[in-house]
């Protein structure tokens, strides 16, 4: 998946910069781990994804957004569609 993120790193930049983006914000899912796994997975990946963005980066995890009116926003202000299997889907950018 990091090697997906990487390789759409340049219109990734495009994109947030076309919509003026001042930090990143990422919904993951985590496959089913111990707490321990969890919390080394969370801040493990908050750490890479900074690292490799120079930027502030915020995680959210989609199961844990409980506001009905923030899914509704969350969910209509996508702009990246990561899977698992490194499928990465992305509006046109010109």
């Amino acid at each position: 998946m990091a090697d997906a993120l990487k390789d759409k790193l340049d219109k990734l930049t495009r994109l947030c910069a076309a919509f003026a983006v001042g930090d990143y914000d990422f919904l993951v899912r985590f496959l089913p781990c111990t707490p321990s796994e969890h919390a080394a997975g969370y801040f493990g990946l908050l750490e890479a994804f900074q690292d490799l963005l120079g930027a502030q980066v915020d995680l959210v995890e989609i199961g844990a957004i409980r506001n009905p009116f923030f899914k509704v926003e969350v969910d209509s202000n996508r702009i990246l569609d990561m899977r698992r299997d490194g499928g990465l889907s992305l509006p046109n950018v010109a």
